[in-house]
């Protein structure tokens, strides 16, 4: 028979090549092996690296640990780049003060001063002749929880204006140091009427019937549709209206007498004559009926078209002083001014009258706190009233504010300017005025 052939290629077992050290080693003598050259790389590694990277490794011995952060470094201090909220407020709050919580307010998201998404002409109407400067997060025109009389605000909200405060007071133990207040003004450089009918009762201004043009004019610098359309109001009798708003001093007289049951906080600021924040609409009709009994004379909140004709004074420009306002004129977030460079933000009410008074011998019609309003909230001037009285229709569970405050930008402070809240709330920038009958 012939001789087998070689078995196919496909049966063939592999042969090795290259090179050959006669016999397999076993998985133990592998082991051995990796684990010394392991040892062989890791010693030559350590002897080689200050040959060939002798800075990096002189580096690393001698530079010194980066220095811890200090309060300064950690928490910076805002600047106009930065826009001031009562969030960037609490975080420096919270990083000088460790220990104290804080909890935020309800409210809509956090945003920068000036622009409030929570105010009910921007919300349904955003401004048409120009940007609005940044702002203040803190007047929310939420609705308040049913049967809640505080409104917006809480022992959360307590809690979080105490621990800013004691902030606030440190930054600005003495407020020359951030601007020096102006000059006392004498309180008689009024050559209209004064009277006071009480020793607790508020000073007050006899003001001339009157007519004048209500609302934003054509071209005012970031009116929106809640400030128009401007229409002609005839005030054809005389009345008063309070000289300030009225001030801790009056309100704690109100309390101790029995005729108001709210004994709003401070914040740390101090009573006596700073302007009395943290009260309802509610609150200022309680204050009105207290004075009334007392004096026998019909006290009230005043019309918004009285409140805005006492501010303009006469003038026909976005603030009493004309076309513009500056921190040495009101009490406001002078980062985000109206016009010009950023100015003083002093992040606290000033005691009232701080200011030089307009031109019918009132002051602080522009800033320091928001003012309550008799009139019920609608969202522009169409169908307003034009003989200066209240309007009693729309949404009357929101009342009208005037004025700005001193954690609003500039732009809010103008005579036109109008935000809604409602009338439960009691935040930390609502204060109020008087006013009464005279005719």
């Amino acid at each position: 028979r012939a001789a087998m052939q070689s078995p196919p290629i496909f049966l063939d077992p592999p042969r090795r090549r290259g090179l050959s050290f006669g016999r397999r080693f076993s998985a133990r003598e592998v082991a051995i092996g990796a684990t010394g050259g392991l040892v062989l790389m890791t010693a030559a590694t350590a002897l080689l690296a200050p040959i060939v990277l002798p800075a990096a490794f002189d580096s690393r011995l001698t530079q010194p640990p980066p220095a811890a952060a200090t309060e300064e470094t950690a928490t910076p201090e805002p600047s106009s780049a930065t826009p001031v909220t009562l969030a960037t407020l609490s975080a420096s709050a919270a990083a000088n003060n460790p220990t104290t919580e804080l909890i935020n307010p309800s409210v809509s998201a956090q945003e920068p001063l000036g622009v409030n998404s929570a105010d009910v002409d921007d919300q349904l109407f955003p401004a048409i002749d120009g940007p609005a400067s940044p702002l203040e997060a803190d007047n929310s025109d939420a609705a308040a929880p049913a049967g809640d009389v505080r409104g917006a605000d809480s022992d959360a909200m307590e809690n979080l204006i105490a621990a800013v405060s004691a902030d606030a007071l440190d930054e600005a133990a003495s407020i020359s140091e951030i601007e020096p207040l102006p000059a006392a003004v004498a309180e008689n450089t009024y050559l209209g009427n004064y009277f006071k009918e009480c020793v607790e009762c508020p000073d007050m201004a006899a003001l001339p019937a009157g007519s004048f043009e209500m609302g934003a004019r054509a071209g005012e610098t970031t009116r929106g549709q809640a400030e128009r359309p401007a229409f002609t109001v005839s005030i054809s009798k005389r009345f008063a209206i309070g000289t300030r708003e009225v001030t801790y001093a009056q309100w704690d007289a109100c309390v101790a007498d029995g005729g108001c049951a709210h004994a709003p906080s401070d914040h740390g600021w101090g009573r006596g004559k700073q302007p009395v924040v943290s009260v309802s609409y509610a609150d200022a009709l309680a204050y009105t009926a207290w004075l009334s009994e007392k004096t026998g004379q019909p006290y009230r909140l005043p019309t918004e078209a009285e409140w805005e004709y006492a501010a303009r004074a006469g003038g026909g420009g976005a603030f009493a002083f004309g076309d513009d306002v500056t921190t040495r004129q009101a009490n406001f977030n002078g980062e985000f001014p109206y016009r010009g460079a950023p100015q003083a933000f002093r992040k606290r009410t000033t005691p009232a009258a701080s200011f030089p008074p307009n031109a019918f011998g009132l002051f602080d019609m522009h800033g320091n706190a928001w003012e309550w309003t008799a009139d019920c909230w609608n969202a522009s001037h169409a169908g307003a009233p034009v003989d200066g009285s209240a309007r009693t229709g729309g949404d009357c569970s929101r009342r009208v504010l005037k004025g700005g405050a001193w954690n609003t930008g500039a732009w809010r402070l103008r005579a036109a300017h109008r935000i809604a809240k409602p009338q439960t709330a009691r935040e930390f920038d609502n204060g109020f005025r008087v006013a009464r009958d005279l005719d």
